[in-house]
């Protein structure tokens, strides 16, 4: 399966040109090399998400984490802004725990009587040994100022982002299904202005058992180390209901192929047959631009166009065949069952 760079695919292009290709660069210099490189990149989103490529389907995990229960805790209620005012959580759980990274996490203080059965999102959560000094998004509410008694939980789980290139977008651009062990969980996809409680209400009530439902969609900033870090935000995947412990989900999801910015980037696992498409469908769009080649370009995207459905259909894998099952008291008798279920014509064994 090919794997090119950024500079291979405008040298291909340049060459369809007839046109003097680019030598080995730390960036593209010349005008027709930085305007190949855009057309390949508005070619490449046009062939590869306009569909779902087999050899685009991943697998991967998700780290999902329980209910954290502090063994002590402290609010500060100083009724200042946001990031001044803040609690205290030590032991249990929290000694053990990462309470900040690419995911949101929430406080509930069961002990505050106006806001006990309320969920707060962390803004910041930096930890000191076995204890935690946490910062809400907006100021605390509620009438604990003082030691109190309540948890934390985490169910939003960024969906991950390209690492080391300049394409802050999500890795995946959806996810076809979510399991846990030999048990897959219902997915919902949900529109991307969805918000956490838009999922369930009062999500925090049904902590304790193993998740059931995940939900994809929405947005959310995630709980950072300190109020001095970069925010980071992103779509999400909503677990629900939280679990009692720490568990790992696999999925399967849609890769979204990062954008190329430089030579060395590279266009990863696309099967020469597409790649073929993309590099045509690049020259038809700059020929119709800079290249002044309007007609001849209108011709070549149309032709290349036209290919794109021939080739999604050969890369495609075959069904997977399953032979007819025999099930244990049906082989004596010759009977052949398909998947454990006797043919109708058969009767009872």
């Amino acid at each position: 399966m090919a794997s090119s760079t950024a500079l291979q695919l405008v040298n291909r292009c340049l060459r369809r040109l007839r046109k003097n290709t680019v030598a080995d660069a730390t960036t593209f210099s010349s005008r027709e090399a930085v305007d190949l490189l855009e057309y390949v990149n508005e070619a490449k989103c046009d062939v590869l998400e306009t569909r779902i490529w087999d050899f685009d389907r991943r697998q991967d995990t998700l780290n999902v984490f329980g209910q954290i229960t502090p063994t002590t805790l402290a609010v500060a209620n100083t009724g200042a802004d946001a990031i001044d005012v803040l609690f205290t959580a030590a032991g249990g759980d929290v000694a053990t725990t990462t309470m900040n990274g690419n995911f949101v996490t929430r406080a509930v203080i069961t002990s505050d009587s106006a806001f006990g059965d309320t969920s707060f999102r962390l803004d910041s959560a930096a930890a000191a040994g076995a204890t935690v000094a946490c910062r809400w998004n907006e100021p605390w509410p509620g009438t604990t100022d003082g030691a109190g008694t309540g948890y934390l939980f985490i169910a939003e789980y960024l969906i991950e982002k390209h690492a080391e290139t300049s394409d802050t977008d999500a890795k995946y651009r959806q996810i076809l299904s979510v399991w846990h062990q030999e048990r897959e969980l219902q997915l919902i996809q949900a529109e991307k202005d969805v918000s956490f409680d838009g999922f369930v209400q009062r999500l925090h009530q049904s902590i304790g058992t193993d998740p059931t439902t995940v939900m994809v969609g929405g947005r959310a900033q995630a709980t950072r180390l300190d109020v001095n870090a970069t925010e980071t935000d992103g779509d999400v995947m909503v677990v629900w209901p939280v679990p009692s412990s720490d568990m790992v989900l696999d999925f399967t999801a849609v890769y979204r192929h990062p954008l190329l910015a430089i030579p060395e980037d590279t266009l990863e696992d696309v099967p020469l047959p597409v790649e073929n498409v993309i590099v045509s469908l690049a020259t038809a769009l700059w020929m119709q631009g800079p290249g002044k080649a309007v007609q001849e370009g209108v011709l070549l995207e149309r032709r290349t166009r036209s290919r794109i459905e021939d080739v999604w259909h050969g890369t495609r894998k075959a069904p997977l065949k399953r032979n007819a099952l025999l099930s244990l008291d049906a082989v004596s008798r010759d009977v052949a069952t398909d998947f454990g279920r006797i043919p109708r014509n058969v009767g009872s064994l």
